[in-house]
């Protein structure tokens, strides 16, 4: 039987698998950034997330990785010569501004650093292997790691709480709802925020809340299928003061957090004055996909030129 092209990359790399844990994880996250953006990137890092996985050890996959009583994260060790280890709390970021919104609002007691090893996207993976299995216990618990590893991540928090809604756990959708609207900074993971706490009203049977979260939801994302199947079943249609009125009575946002956006316009500002351009325009791109503001817009233009 012939191997298609991603089956051949796979048997590829695990052949070059040493055996040597350290060493193995290295070379799989390596290979996982290697082929990043590639036609098949999203199953070859599935499988790399899986092969790393099997490579820990059952207390590394729970004590060791999350000890859950100290309320802190910690890395599995693959330097030994990090001199500074005690005095650091790691954590598994997908982007930049993840890095900084954990120091700003989760606010660890020790300094934040990036884990060599991507063990929130070992755990996400899990976890979705796990629901897809029909395993929704053992889903849940997966998410969770992955959460400790990343608290900010909007795709985390709605991996978990599908694992929820599939236990029928709607109290802790509607908490984990809140803090994924909190964390949320593009549009499209702010409309997904709201649709998973429409969702939650819904189930509630509270019908306004409901629609005042679809009718958010849809401002930042047109098309978000749950909120248009919704409003089109119950015929509800608010205007923006409801809204806000709806918002204040149910106790969620109206909208992105400010402090969000304060944030970035802030980090904007600073590296635009170190002459950190890209980053700069990074937080900017940020402000504006929440906002629409033109003058963000304009701004993001001009920086645009000083780059050229």
């Amino acid at each position: 039987m012939t191997l298609t092209e991603v089956e051949e990359i796979l048997k590829q790399i695990k052949e070059r698998l040493t055996g040597d844990k350290k060493q193995d994880l290295k070379y799989l996250k390596g290979q996982m950034e290697a082929f990043h953006g590639h036609e098949f990137g999203g199953e070859i890092a599935k499988e790399c997330s899986r092969l790393m996985y099997d490579l820990l050890s059952e207390e590394e996959r729970n004590e060791a990785v999350v000890e859950m009583g100290k309320d802190r994260v910690v890395d599995i060790q693959i330097d030994e010569d990090d001199e500074e280890e005690e005095d650091a709390q790691y954590y598994s970021f997908y982007e930049f501004f993840e890095e900084i919104m954990v120091n700003e609002f989760v606010k660890p007691d020790k300094a934040v650093r990036r884990s060599e090893i991507p063990h929130a996207d070992i755990f996400l993976n899990r976890g979705m292997d796990l629901m897809s299995e029909g395993k929704y216990e053992e889903a849940k618990e997966s998410f969770a790691n992955a959460r400790k590893w990343n608290p900010v991540n909007a795709h985390i928090a709605f991996c978990y709480m599908d694992s929820l809604i599939a236990l029928d756990q709607w109290d802790e959708v509607h908490e984990t709802a809140l803090t994924a609207i909190y964390y949320a900074f593009r549009p499209d993971t702010v409309a997904k925020g709201f649709a998973y706490l429409g969702r939650y009203f819904e189930h509630q049977g509270e019908k306004k809340p409901a629609a005042a979260c679809f009718h958010i939801a849809l401002q930042f994302e047109a098309d978000q299928k749950e909120a248009l199947a919704s409003l089109k079943k119950s015929g509800i249609h608010l205007k923006e003061k409801e809204i806000k009125k709806i918002a204040e009575e149910y106790e969620f946002l109206p909208g992105p957090n400010p402090a969000i956006l304060a944030l970035a316009t802030g980090l904007g500002e600073q590296l635009f004055g170190n002459q950190m351009i890209d980053g700069a325009t990074y937080c900017y791109n940020i402000v504006y996909g929440l906002t629409g503001d033109d003058k963000v817009k304009e701004l993001m233009e001009g920086l645009a030129k000083i780059n050229m």
